[in-house]
C-alpha cells in the first residue's frame, strides 16, 4: 500500500531532479528509522492488528511481552499464531466489534513463567482506503501491583498487632483463671473417696482444649508480632544447611530426598538467622504436606506413592539471592493462590493457616519478596528473594610517614 506522499511523488518525477528524489527518500527512511527507535525505546507495548487479524506492527516491549525474537519475521502473520494468550485475543476481536471508541481492561495473565498485570487499550484506527485495524497498547502494572500487595499486607499486620494486643490480655487471663480452677477442682476431687472417673475424664478433656486455645493464641501472636531482628551476614548455603539439620526427622520419616543446588557464586546475605530458619522450616513443612498428600491420591489411584522430593536452588541475579523451594506435591488450585497468605486459610485438616503468613511478614521485614508458582499434580514453587548484603568497607591503611627530624 503506497501513502499519499509517494503517490504524489511518483506522480511528478519527471519534473524533480533525480537526487531531490533521493534526498526526500532519504529523510522518509530517516524519519520512519527515528519513529520505530523511539517506538521500541517505550516501556509500554505496541502492536497493530489489521482487520483480517494479521500483525501489522509490534514494538520491542510489545514483541518481549509475546516471546518474538525476530519481529520483521512475524510481520503479515496471523495473530493467533504470534499472540498465544487467549484473553488477548479475545480483546482483539471485542476491539474490531466495538468500531468506536477505545477498551480498557486490566488483565491478570498466566504466562509460561510469570505472572503479570496487564492494563490494555484497544484504539481503534481508521486507515486510508477504507481499512480498519486495532492498536493495542499494553502497560505492565505487575510491579506496582506487588508494591500495593505489600503495602496492603503490612496494614493488615500492623491492624493484627494492634488487635492481638488486646485480645492477649482479654483472652489470656480468663484461660489463665479458668486453668487454675481445673486444677483446684481436680484436686478437691482426688481427695473425695467415692472418685468419679466419667467427671475426671471431662476434666481432662477441658484442660486439653484450654491448652489448646493458648496454643492458637499463641500462633496467632507469633505470626502477627514482629520481635526485633539482629541482621548479621550469612552464608545462603550454611543457612540451608543449618534448616535441614532442623527438619531432617521429619523429612526422614516421610522418605523424602532433598537436593540442594548451587548455581554458581552466591554471595552473602544480611539477616536474622532465627528468623530465616523458622521462615524456611514453614515453607519445608508445606512441602512435607504436600508430598503426603500427593502420594495418598496416587496410592488410592493405584499408581504408587510418587516422586517424594524437594529440591532447593540458590542463585542470585541482579543483587537478589533467590532461594528457591520446588517440591513434587499436590500443588494449589488457581482460585486459591490469591489467599494462601491471608491469616488462617488453610486447605489442611489440623492446620492453623498462619504458616505462609509468617514466612511473608518475615521476608519482607528482611525487605526481601516471596512468590509462589503451583500447578495441581505438578507440585508448588516457593522463590524467597532476599538482597545481597553490601560488600564490606574496606578501610584505608594509614601510611607510614617518616620520623620527623630536627634541622639547626
Amino acid at each position: 500500500m503506497k501513502s499519499s506522499f509517494l503517490s504524489r511523488l511518483l506522480d511528478h518525477t519527471e519534473k524533480i531532479d533525480k537526487q531531490q528524489v533521493v534526498d526526500y527518500l532519504v529523510e522518509v527512511a530517516e524519519e520512519r528509522d527515528l519513529l520505530r527507535f523511539i517506538f521500541d525505546s517505550m516501556m509500554e507495548g505496541m502492536a497493530v492488528i489489521g482487520s483480517d487479524m494479521t500483525v501489522s506492527y509490534l514494538n520491542r516491549a510489545a514483541a518481549d511481552l509475546f516471546g518474538v525474537e525476530d519481529i520483521d519475521e512475524v510481520l503479515g502473520k496471523p495473530a493467533q499464531r504470534i499472540i498465544r494468550n487467549r484473553r488477548i485475543l479475545q480483546l482483539c476481536e471485542e476491539g474490531f466489534h466495538a468500531l468506536e471508541g477505545n477498551l480498557h481492561r486490566e488483565l491478570f495473565l498466566r504466562m509460561e513463567d510469570r505472572e503479570i498485570y496487564l492494563e490494555t487499550n484497544v484504539v481503534p484506527l481508521h486507515l486510508p482506503r477504507n481499512e480498519f485495524a486495532i492498536l493495542l497498547l499494553f502497560v505492565d502494572r505487575t510491579e506496582e501491583r506487588r508494591v500495593e500487595e505489600r503495602l496492603r499486607h503490612a496494614e493488615k499486620l500492623a491492624s493484627l498487632s494492634t488487635l492481638t494486643a488486646g485480645m492477649s490480655h482479654e483472652i489470656r487471663n480468663p484461660l489463665n483463671s479458668l486453668s487454675i480452677h481445673l486444677q483446684l477442682l481436680r484436686r478437691k476431687l482426688r481427695r473425695r473417696e467415692d472418685q468419679d472417673g466419667e467427671t475426671m475424664e471431662i476434666l481432662g478433656v477441658l484442660e486439653n482444649e484450654i491448652k489448646r486455645l493458648n496454643n492458637v493464641l499463641t500462633s496467632f501472636l507469633n505470626a502477627a508480632r514482629s520481635d526485633a531482628a539482629s541482621f548479621i551476614r550469612l552464608s545462603p548455603r550454611s543457612l540451608i544447611t543449618d534448616t535441614l539439620a532442623l527438619m531432617r526427622p521429619d523429612l526422614e520419616n516421610e522418605g523424602i530426598e532433598v537436593i540442594v543446588h548451587e548455581e554458581g557464586e552466591v554471595p552473602e546475605i544480611r539477616g536474622d538467622p532465627v528468623q530465616l530458619k523458622q521462615a524456611f522450616i514453614n515453607i519445608l513443612k508445606n512441602a512435607v504436606d504436600a508430598i503426603k498428600e500427593a502420594s495418598q491420591t496416587l496410592l488410592e489411584e493405584g499408581r504408587g506413592p510418587g516422586e517424594r522430593r524437594v529440591t532447593i536452588t540458590l542463585v542470585s541475579e541482579e543483587g537478589q539471592v533467590n532461594f528457591i523451594f520446588t517440591d513434587t506435591g499436590a500443588g494449589i488450585l488457581d482460585s486459591d493462590m490469591q489467599k494462601v497468605f491471608e491469616p488462617y486459610f488453610t486447605t489442611r485438616e489440623g492446620g492453623t493457616g498462619l504458616g505462609l503468613m509468617i514466612v511473608s511478614r518475615i521476608v519482607h521485614e528482611h525487605h526481601g519478596d516471596v512468590n509462589i508458582r503451583s500447578r495441581i499434580g505438578q507440585g508448588t514453587q516457593v522463590i524467597v528473594s532476599l538482597p545481597m548484603a553490601p560488600e564490606p568497607t574496606k578501610l584505608l591503611e594509614h601510611a607510614a610517614f617518616p620520623a620527623a627530624t630536627e634541622t639547626e
